[in-house]
């Protein structure tokens, strides 16, 4: 506030994040939900009434998604083929209830509480991510005014909100499954190896979460295809009969052209055109290309 004869004027605050809660309030760090208004001329914080973009909804699927694919992949990957008919199914199935019951969950206790329709606050440019590098000097030029706040609300928290719960429904659900179906070592590495990815997940959403929010579509595009040349060579797949025969391995790559397909979604929303329908008929095409050109490059035929 600077003073101007007589008369108190009340000026901008500094910075792009820091904020008035009102009139008299000296600047600093809006409130959870609320954001400063950039065309305020003392910098109001607001509240943040938008709903979810259908840009931020993709965000928070894909990022949900990775600690569903993560257990898929363990489960696939380190499980004994003897257990496949019982224990990796069941497995599959409670990957799947942890996943759901903690996105719903997470969604129900954001804004407004009990309701799937949560407030946004947006993002409005990459550093909403992070606010913490932003922190203006006061005139002085000595001290600093802290504004770290959640810009991106919610962005940030609710998938930090999602793993948790995912963490707490792997814990209830997955050693359960384990003790009772499994009969072999192998099948407690799945355990184990979910006690180590959510956490991870956890740490790179925190530290790249701007970093993943612009470029998660581009990502999720080339892991899928990685993921589904990695499967289908694992297992030896070259023929659509093969396929089929493989109960397991259909089933992964049927999520693997979900994702595919979800990546295509998200790379090309905003984009209207005539032919943006026909974008999702590529969607078995990884699947196809593969057994095609496998039957002409397999290392056998030039061995034999």
């Amino acid at each position: 506030m600077a003073t101007v004869g007589d008369v108190d004027v009340i000026e901008k605050c500094p910075g792009l994040y820091c904020g008035r809660t009102s009139s008299l309030s000296d600047c600093g760090a809006c409130p959870r939900g609320y954001r400063v208004n950039e065309s305020s001329e003392i910098s109001l914080c607001v509240s943040c009434d938008d709903s979810l973009s259908n840009e931020e909804w993709l965000y928070l699927g894909a990022m949900a998604s990775l600690s569903l694919l993560a257990h898929v992949f363990a489960i696939n990957f380190y499980a004994s083929k003897s257990e496949r008919k019982h224990f990796n199914w069941l497995s599959y199935v409670s990957a799947g209830i942890e996943f759901f019951v903690a996105a719903i969950v997470s969604l129900l206790l954001f804004d407004p509480v009990g309701s799937l329709d949560v407030k946004s606050c947006g993002v409005r440019r990459f550093s909403d991510w992070y606010t913490l590098f932003f922190n203006p000097k006061k005139p002085d030029y000595i001290s600093t005014i802290h504004c770290t706040q959640e810009a991106v609300y919610p962005l940030y928290t609710i998938v930090l909100t999602y793993y948790f719960w995912s963490l707490v429904m792997f814990l209830l659900l997955r050693p359960i499954i384990t003790v009772k179906y499994s009969s072999h070592k192998s099948g407690t590495l799945p355990l184990f190896f979910g006690l180590y990815a959510i956490p991870i997940l956890v740490v790179v959403h925190t530290v790249l979460g701007g970093f993943l929010f612009y470029s998660y579509p581009y990502l999720l595009l080339f892991f899928t295809l990685w993921a589904t040349a990695a499967v289908m060579n694992y297992n030896d797949i070259e023929t659509p009969r093969k396929l089929i025969e493989n109960s397991d391995s259909l089933g992964i790559l049927i999520i693997h052209c979900v994702l595919y397909g979800y990546s295509i979604a998200a790379i090309t929303r905003g984009v209207e055109t005539e032919l943006s329908s026909l974008y999702f008929l590529l969607v078995p095409a990884p699947v196809i290309l593969y057994m095609l050109m496998a039957f002409f490059t397999h290392p056998r035929k030039f061995t034999d």
